[in-house]
C-alpha cells in the first residue's frame, strides 16, 4: 500500500477521529489524536531525522539562528559591539597584541613593500631613465613627514597602519589631501573608522542611498563617503554632521566575505569569546597559583570550649597571624593550626591553554605554533609546513596592501606630479599625456629566510637553467629588486678591481667569484644539438661572445682619429637606435636570445655628426659591468692600449683568437673599404 506524502516532502497531515465510546454519564470522550498509520511507520523524530539536522528544532538548537542574516544586517547589528570588544582585547589581550606584530614583521617588514617602476618608453621599450626618476621621487615622498599630513608617520609606517587598522577594526579609511604642505602636493590622512557613521542610513533623491555612512548608487558602487566632523560640515542627519567626500579620494580597504558587504568585520570575530574567557581563566589561575605557594591555614580547637570573652590572650585579633620567613609563632594555648593548601597548578593549566590557543590561531588565520610562540612539539616537517601556511597568508595580505592602498595612492601620487612638472626625463618635462605608460609598477615586499637555504638555492638554480623561472623572479621572491641586486654586484665588481689595482694583487684574487655561476659553453660543431629541452636551454643561454668584427671597426676608427679620450659617454634613446641599425660594427658583444637571434651589448662608442667615434669613457664602462666573459673586457682593454699609444694595429689577446675565428666564420673580420656608411647625419650628440 502506498505511503501519502505532500509535494514538499512534509510528514503526512495529522488526522483526527473522534471515539465512539462514552463515559458512564453519557459524555462523549474528548478526541483522540493519531498519527496517519502510526502502527506501520517510524515517528515525527525518525522521519525528520532522514533531512539535514543543521533544520532541525530541538532544545540542544533553540539558540541556533534559522533566518539567514544579510551581511547588512548583521553589520547594522553587530559591527561597533564587536569592534568595541575587540580594541579593548587589541589593548589587554597578550595574544591579539602579537599577532598585530605577526602582521607588522612579516607582511609590511622593515622597509615596507617598495616600488619597482615598470614605466615603457613611447615604442613599448623599457624606460630606464623614468623609471630610475619615478623611484627616486616616490623614495623622497615616503620620508618620514611629507607622505603623511599629521607629519607623523613615513610610507613605510603608513602601510602598516592599513595593515593593522584593517585587522583590529575590520576596515581602514584614508584620505588623500592635496595640500601645499609638501613639495609632492598630496599628503595622507588616517581616519578612525568610527567617523563612517554606520548609523548613518538614508535615502537620496536621485535613486541614490546611503548605507552605513557611503553612498551607493544603483549598483552598490561607492560614491563618497560622509565623515563625522565638528567643522566644514556640508550634511546633516539627525543632529550629527557630516562631510561628504568624493570616492576617489578615499580609499575603503577591508576583507569581503559576502556578496554585499560594504563594511569590514574585525579579523578576530570568531575568536574574541575564545580570548576574553581564556584571558580571564588565565587571570584566576595565576591569582590560584600566587595563593598555593602562599602559606595558610586556621586554628581551631581540640574540644568545645568556646572562647571567652574578655580574655586578653585568646582575643579574636590575636588569632590573625602573617607568616615570616625564617620566624616561627606559638600558637595560643588550646588550639591547633591547620594547614590550608588548594595544590594548583596540578598540570591542566598548559593543555587547555593550548586547546583554546589552537582554537583562536584558527580563527586569526595562523598556525598556533607561531600565535603561541610554542615550539616544544614541532619538528622540522611541521615547522615547515606551517612556517609555509603563514607564508601563504601574509603574501595574501601583501597582495591587500598593494591592491587597495598602495596602487590606488601611486595613482593619484603620480597623476600630480605630472600636473605640477616634477618628473623631468633626460632634460623633458613628461606631462600627464605621459599617464598611461608610466603606471605601469610593481611592488617588492618583504622575504622570508629559507628553512633550508641549501637545498633551496639547488632548487633555485635547476628551475632556472631549466627555463621555468628568471633569476628576477627569484630575487623578487626574496624581497629585493633585481635591478639594485645587478647594480650592487657590478659596484662590488667595480671597487674589487680597483683594490686589486691598489694593491697589485693578481687580477681575480678578489674580482672572481667563488660562487659565479660557470658559464655553459655551446655544443661542437661536429655534434647536432639534441631535441632535450634542457639542452636547447643551455645552447641560448651561453655566455656572451666577442665580437670580432666590432673589434677590428673601433681599430679603423681609431687609426682614422676618430676617438675621445676624455668625454663622458652616454648614449640617448636616438643614439641607441641609430646604432642598432648595423649592430654587428658597433656592439662589442653579442648572444643568443630563446628565439635564437642575437642581441647586440656593449657599443664601444656613439655617432657623432654622422660618423662613428670610439669613446675611451664607453670601453671604460665596458670593463667595468662585464661579468660574463673575460674576452670582452680584455678587448676592450687593447682598444684602450691602441688609443693611448696612438699605435695603429694591437693583437687581440691570444685566449681569444680561438673564438674570434669561429665567431668570423659568418662575419667579416674588418669593414671593407667600399662598405657604405649610413646616414647618421640626422642625429645629434
Amino acid at each position: 500500500m502506498k505511503r501519502s506524502h505532500t509535494m514538499n516532502g512534509a510528514p503526512p497531515p495529522i488526522r483526527y477521529r473522534r471515539s465512539r465510546n462514552t463515559h458512564a454519564g453519557g459524555q462523549v470522550s474528548q478526541p483522540r489524536i493519531r498519527s496517519h498509520r502510526s502502527a506501520r511507520r517510524p515517528g515525527l523524530n525518525a522521519y525528520q531525522s532522514r533531512y539535514l539536522k543543521a533544520s532541525q528544532n530541538s532544545m540542544m538548537t533553540s539558540d541556533w539562528p534559522s533566518r539567514p542574516w544579510t551581511s547588512e544586517e548583521m553589520l547594522k547589528r553587530h559591527l561597533r559591539k564587536v569592534r568595541a570588544r575587540v580594541r579593548n582585547a587589541s589593548e589587554n589581550d597578550d595574544w591579539l597584541k602579537r599577532f598585530y606584530r605577526l602582521l607588522e614583521n612579516n607582511v609590511v617588514g622593515d622597509k615596507g613593500l617598495v616600488l619597482q617602476s615598470q614605466a615603457l618608453a613611447a615604442d613599448g621599450t623599457p624606460d630606464t631613465a623614468a623609471r630610475a626618476t619615478i623611484e627616486a621621487l616616490w623614495k623622497e615622498h615616503g620620508r618620514k613627514g611629507i607622505c603623511d599630513i599629521t607629519g607623523r608617520r613615513s610610507m613605510r609606517d603608513c602601510q602598516k597602519q592599513y595593515l593593522v587598522t584593517t585587522a583590529k577594526d575590520g576596515e581602514a579609511v584614508v584620505q588623500a589631501h592635496v595640500t601645499e604642505r609638501n613639495p609632492d602636493g598630496i599628503a595622507l590622512q588616517f581616519l578612525d573608522t568610527e567617523r563612517v557613521d554606520v548609523d548613518h542610513n538614508e535615502d537620496l533623491r536621485n535613486g541614490h542611498r546611503i548605507c552605513m555612512g557611503i553612498e551607493l548608487d544603483e549598483a552598490t558602487r561607492p560614491l563618497g563617503y560622509y565623515i563625522r566632523t565638528k567643522s566644514g560640515a556640508n550634511w546633516e542627519n539627525r543632529g550629527r554632521h557630516y562631510k561628504r567626500i568624493d570616492a576617489k579620494w578615499i580609499s575603503h580597504g577591508y576583507i569581503y566575505d559576502d556578496p554585499e558587504q560594504f563594511r569590514g568585520m574585525p579579523w578576530a570575530v570568531s575568536a574574541i569569546f575564545r580570548l576574553h574567557q581564556l584571558r580571564g581563566y588565565t587571570d584566576a589561575s595565576l591569582i590560584r597559583a600566587r595563593i598555593s605557594a602562599t602559606a595558610g591555614g586556621f586554628f581551631t580547637t581540640s574540644d568545645d570550649e568556646q572562647l571567652r570573652a574578655g580574655d586578653t590572650t585568646n582575643a579574636v585579633d590575636d588569632l590573625i597571624m602573617d607568616a615570616e620567613p625564617g620566624v616561627f609563632r606559638q600558637v595560643p594555648q588550646n588550639l591547633q593550626f591547620q594547614e590550608w593548601n588548594p595544590r594548583y597548578p596540578q598540570g591542566e593549566f598548559p593543555e587547555f591553554n593550548g586547546a583554546i590557543l589552537r582554537s583562536a590561531a584558527a580563527g586569526l588565520g595562523v598556525s598556533y605554533h607561531t600565535l603561541a610562540n610554542d615550539l616544544r612539539k614541532v619538528n622540522y616537517s611541521s615547522g615547515k609546513m606551517g612556517a609555509g601556511e603563514d607564508r601563504a597568508a601574509y603574501r595574501t595580505y601583501q597582495r591587500y596592501l598593494r591592491e587597495n592602498f598602495l596602487d590606488w595612492y601611486f595613482h593619484l601620487w603620480l597623476g600630480i606630479q605630472l600636473a605640477r612638472g616634477r618628473v623631468v626625463v633626460d632634460g623633458e618635462t613628461l606631462h600627464s599625456g605621459h599617464m598611461e605608460r608610466l603606471l605601469f609598477r610593481d611592488w617588492v615586499a618583504r622575504s622570508w629566510n629559507s628553512i633550508d637555504p641549501v637545498k633551496d638555492g639547488k632548487g633555485d638554480e635547476i628551475t632556472v637553467n631549466n627555463g621555468y623561472d628568471t633569476e628576477s623572479s627569484i630575487i623578487r621572491n626574496r624581497g629585493r629588486d633585481p635591478e639594485e641586486v645587478w647594480i650592487e654586484r657590478a659596484q662590488e665588481f667595480k671597487r674589487k678591481r680597483a683594490i686589486e689595482d691598489q694593491f697589485e694583487l693578481p687580477p681575480g684574487t678578489l674580482s672572481q667569484s667563488a660562487t659565479a655561476k660557470p658559464t655553459v659553453p655551446p655544443p661542437p660543431v661536429d655534434e647536432p644539438v639534441t631535441n632535450k629541452p634542457a639542452d636547447k636551454v643551455r645552447a641560448l643561454t651561453r655566455a656572451l661572445r666577442l665580437n670580432p668584427r666590432a673589434v677590428g671597426f673601433a681599430q679603423a676608427r681609431i687609426a682614422a682619429g676618430r676617438f675621445d679620450l676624455e668625454s663622458p659617454w652616454e648614449l640617448t634613446s636616438k643614439e641607441e637606435k641609430a646604432l642598432l641599425e648595423t649592430p654587428g660594427r658597433y656592439y662589442l658583444a653579442e648572444v643568443p636570445d630563446q628565439t635564437g637571434s642575437a642581441r647586440w651589448r656593449h657599443p664601444t662608442g656613439k655617432i657623432v655628426d654622422g660618423e662613428f667615434v670610439v669613446y675611451m669613457s664607453a670601453l671604460e664602462e665596458i670593463r667595468e659591468v662585464v661579468l660574463e666573459d673575460d674576452a670582452i673586457a680584455a678587448a676592450a682593454g687593447n682598444l684602450q692600449a691602441l688609443m693611448e699609444s696612438g699605435e695603429q694595429d694591437v693583437a687581440i689577446d691570444s685566449d681569444n683568437e680561438a673564438e674570434e675565428t669561429d665567431s668570423s666564420s659568418n662575419v667579416d673580420d674588418d669593414p671593407k673599404p667600399d662598405e657604405v656608411e649610413p646616414n647618421f647625419t640626422e642625429v645629434g650628440d
